[in-house]
């Protein structure tokens, strides 16, 4: 199965990931790109979950077949690196990634000589794309009768429980 990796966080999805040939200590790379890892896997399988219900498996065993072969091409282009699963995990990532929680409570962090600003437009831009491309997945479910028996419902993908995001215009309204 194709996985979601750090050539598909580019644009308006863009993530910080240093490089270690940048001059970025290699201690930090690693531990970065680890913690995208970690992301990576978590929210690739939770979103397929979401999407595919009881077909997951069905999915997973053999994704790239003339079965799958539709889904997997609207999930994953990779010739474009674009996916719904990565904006998916680019708005997970940002919501954990806005306050900081530790011993001292939850914060946001200060930089000297700068600002904080929200990254709520990115990441409703980002939610809103992932909806457009997983009603184009749900309606290939249905098309091609694939369509989970426990039945997906939009609210499934607008009204997450962590209240990550919700559905808006792409103009944010």
């Amino acid at each position: 199965m194709t996985t979601i990796d750090r050539t598909y966080f580019w644009g308006k999805i863009k993530l910080d990931i240093p490089e270690a040939n940048l001059g970025v200590s290699p201690a930090l790379t690693t531990s970065t790109s680890n913690d995208l890892a970690q992301y990576t896997g978590r929210y690739q399988d939770e979103y397929l979950h979401l999407l595919l219900g009881s077909q997951y498996d069905s999915y997973c065993a053999a994704p790239t077949s003339e079965e799958w072969a539709g889904l997997d091409a609207l999930l994953f282009d990779t010739s474009n690196k674009l996916s719904p699963i990565a904006n998916y995990i680019f708005c997970q990532y940002w919501s954990d990634k806005d306050t900081l929680v530790s011993t001292a409570g939850t914060t946001k962090g200060i930089k000297k000589d700068s600002v904080t600003v929200s990254n709520k437009v990115k990441t409703d831009w980002a939610w809103n794309e992932m909806i457009v491309w997983t009603m184009e997945a749900i309606q290939w479910l249905i098309d091609n009768d694939k369509r989970p028996e426990d039945e997906i419902t939009w609210d499934t993908f607008i009204h997450l429980d962590s209240g990550v995001g919700r559905f808006e215009n792409m103009f944010g309204i």
